[in-house]
């Protein structure tokens, strides 16, 4: 009877500590159960890329190293729009009739070939003047007409009353220039389509 008296105490004892140690069991038990770290469970829930989108990642990535510092990537591919200057009549060039002008009363006849940007028919008076070889100054011209140039390309005569009259062979130079309605200031000379260089031709009188 002694032995049980001892023996039951020990007994629920044994039972108190059983009990008390329980949550401590579970509580590990839970722990080795939460290993995924945050990191992981963003990698867990993002889709893989598919190949579509690697390759737009990769088309990007290309315009990005092309692209100007400082400027979208979009704007190193794009190209300023083309200028155009404003409309105006150029001359391209000038040929005589005859081809071999004579010394005595015939006239010269210049033929102009004109190129106008406008799209209208643009009215301008225009002559032609003659210079000798090696001289600034012209000594004769054509009258002065008046006509309606139209757009494009188109070949028109000078007035035919030029001519002269050398005892010897003699080369000239003809230039074509047009008069500014209702001003007294000097014939300006004509451009090329270049807008720079200006027409001309050269040929010879003989008797």
């Amino acid at each position: 009877m002694s032995q049980m008296k001892i023996g039951l105490p020990i007994f629920f004892f044994a039972l108190l500590m059983l009990a008390c140690d329980l949550p401590f069991i579970a509580r590990e038990k839970t722990a080795t159960y939460v290993e995924a770290t945050s990191t992981d469970v963003a990698a867990l829930s993002t889709p893989a890329p598919s190949a579509t989108e690697d390759a737009t990642q990769e088309a990007n990535a290309t315009l990005d190293a092309n692209a100007t510092p400082g400027t979208p990537g979009t704007a190193a591919t794009r190209r300023p729009a083309a200028t155009r200057g404003p409309a105006a009549v150029f001359v391209v060039s000038l040929r005589t009739d005859p081809v071999q002008p004579r010394s005595g009363p015939a006239p010269v006849t210049f033929y102009v070939r004109f190129q106008s940007t406008f799209t209208t028919n643009q009215p301008y008076r225009w002559l032609v003047k003659i210079y000798r070889a090696g001289e600034t100054k012209s000594f004769g011209e054509t009258a002065a007409i008046t006509t309606d140039i139209p757009p494009g390309i188109s070949e028109i005569p000078s007035a035919n009353n030029w001519h002269t009259n050398p005892f010897q062979c003699e080369t000239y130079t003809a230039r074509v220039y047009w008069v500014e309605a209702g001003l007294y200031a000097d014939p300006i000379e004509f451009k090329k389509p270049d807008n720079v260089n200006t027409s001309f031709v050269d040929f010879k009188v003989c008797p």
